[in-house]
């Protein structure tokens, strides 16, 4: 019934993978939004948990390394995926003769 057999994660947390852009494509403006913030929030922690471990360090002390880099890449990765996403999205608006939708779309993906 059980199995007893299987050996326990290494990392007590388990994180998820970077979003795809086949998988945003499907999301409307608000969901995407409302992922940007949250992936926004998540970059800040990690630069955060990344400085106070700088501040740890003694004096002339090699630089740590970040905790868990995997995961501000995948952060990372996902950002910039919303932006092409919504790029594609501009290209469309552009194409189909919403040439103000389009220019005010481009704006705000390149405000970050």
């Amino acid at each position: 019934l059980f199995d007893t057999h299987r050996s326990a994660p290494t990392d007590p947390y388990m994180y998820g993978h970077a979003w795809l852009a086949k998988d945003l494509r499907l999301k409307s403006f608000g969901d995407l939004h409302k992922l940007w913030f949250v992936l926004l929030r998540e970059r800040h922690t990690l630069d955060t948990e990344y400085r106070a471990l700088q501040q740890q360090r003694k004096p002339l002390e090699p630089r740590k390394p970040m905790p868990a880099p995997e995961r501000w890449q995948r952060v990372k990765r996902s950002m910039n995926r919303i932006k092409q996403v919504l790029s594609e999205r501009a290209g469309e608006l552009r194409h189909r003769g919403n040439v103000a939708l389009a220019d005010e779309l481009d704006k705000v993906i390149n405000q970050n």
